[in-house]
């Protein structure tokens, strides 16, 4: 008589297997780097946002709402109300993207855990450039999924490299 595959494992039974408690201490390694990746892209697309600002002063509204000739004085408070809405927006980008490459390098090293899931959900702060808002979410979901494991945080308390997959 053959055992049905699909029954739960009995607690006796020599079925139940289970994890060591470092299991998801090799993906560290991959979330650092996907970290790392995820802050350079933010970063130039910071870039890109920042020198849209400055090129919007060479733009001029030539229409108002109605189809009229805009005031010259309403010109100005546009062109300087853009400018600095895509230079904060990409300057923005470039803050969290550069924590976000500090907080992976840190992670190579198994150091900067609490940063990290701090930079995690921080990063989400990018959807104002609605880029890469979905690598983000899956950044933090996955980096919450590992970071919180108990043999991560074990490990990043001791600050060893044991159970790392190269």
């Amino acid at each position: 008589m053959s055992q049905n595959p699909y029954a739960s494992p009995t607690a006796s039974g020599p079925s139940q297997q289970t994890s060591p408690p470092g299991q998801l201490l090799g993906q560290v390694q991959a979330i650092a780097i996907c970290s790392i990746v995820q802050g350079a892209l933010e970063i130039v697309m910071g870039g890109f946002y920042v020198a849209m600002g400055f090129l919007f002063q060479f733009f001029e509204p030539t229409q108002g709402a109605g189809g009229g000739q805009m005031p010259v004085a309403d010109q100005e408070w546009v062109t300087t109300v853009m400018t600095g809405v895509y230079a904060g927006i990409g300057g923005l980008a470039i803050v969290v993207g550069g924590l976000r490459i500090i907080a992976g390098v840190q992670n190579l090293r198994l150091r900067g855990r609490v940063f990290a899931i701090v930079m995690f959900f921080v990063g989400l702060a990018n959807v104002v450039t609605c880029y890469c808002l979905p690598t983000a979410i899956g950044l933090c979901v996955w980096g919450c999924i590992v970071y919180f494991n108990p043999g991560v945080v074990q490990a990043f308390n001791s600050g060893s490299r044991a159970g790392r997959v190269r």
